[in-house]
């Protein structure tokens, strides 16, 4: 299965045509995910001054090469696994300054206490990009899930005044050990809101689509697996 990752949100025909051909898409464009989006334009912005001054300097064209800039960007981020390519002299001199971007990168993310999402895999042709609001950290999920890899969760719906609505999941068992925060696929929200009976297909949702929820993580070399169920009767909607 693909996936494909937007900080803009997904056309209808794009969803549409993902869920015929198995593609998740991992929709980044809700508040919940501003400070990510922050970090990408801030390292976006220096990597393309980067190139500019490689460009004025010594009239090459075109920009770093992008084996070289993914290669360090998951260095920085431990995620590497094949070693530099090796490029032409004028990218070589702009290989210590690309490292300090992605270096400044990494520190950014951990300085907001958000290296980490969880994505959530649901019966249903999409992802669940899923985070937490400040004070509360992903840190606190995976506290608890790491005791009790499977166990039941509340659903809360909470609509916004720009028509977005975003759905908060917290363990039934202590609902305060951790707060997660997710939006749907544009489509079905417009399919719940396009019903007189929201309360009715706001259920629909969770116990058709959402009846458990499959977090996977792995970490030095070895995967945990945590599943989320819902009870029927677990669901609320606030205004």
């Amino acid at each position: 299965m693909y996936s494909s990752f937007s900080t803009s949100g997904f056309s209808h025909q794009a969803q549409e045509y993902a869920i015929a051909h198995q593609i998740c898409l991992v929709d980044l464009s809700g508040t919940a995910f501003q400070w990510l989006r922050d970090a990408a334009a801030l390292a976006a912005q220096r990597i393309g001054a980067l190139e500019a001054a490689v460009r004025r300097e010594s009239g090459v064209p075109g920009g770093i090469p992008r084996k070289l800039l993914r290669s360090t960007l998951r260095r920085a981020l431990g995620t590497a696994n094949d070693s530099l390519p090796e490029v032409s002299k004028h990218w070589r001199a702009v290989k210590p300054d690309l490292a300090g971007v992605a270096s400044e990168l990494q520190r950014h993310l951990m300085t907001h206490g958000e290296s980490e999402i969880a994505l959530g895999f649901p019966p249903a042709p999409f992802v669940l990009t899923m985070t937490t609001r400040r004070p509360d950290t992903i840190a606190q999920f995976y506290d608890f899930a790491s005791s009790r890899p499977r166990h039941t969760v509340g659903l809360r719906r909470h609509h916004r005044t720009n028509r977005v609505s975003h759905w908060e999941l917290f363990p039934r068992e202590d609902p305060d050990a951790y707060r997660l925060y997710f939006s749907l696929p544009s489509h079905i929200e417009q399919w719940i809101r396009s019903s007189d009976e929201i309360g009715a297909r706001a259920r629909a949702i969770k116990e058709g689509f959402l009846p458990s929820v499959l977090v996977y993580r792995v970490t030095d070399g070895s995967t945990q697996v945590f599943q989320l169920d819902y009870a029927t009767a677990e669901f609320n909607s606030s205004p």
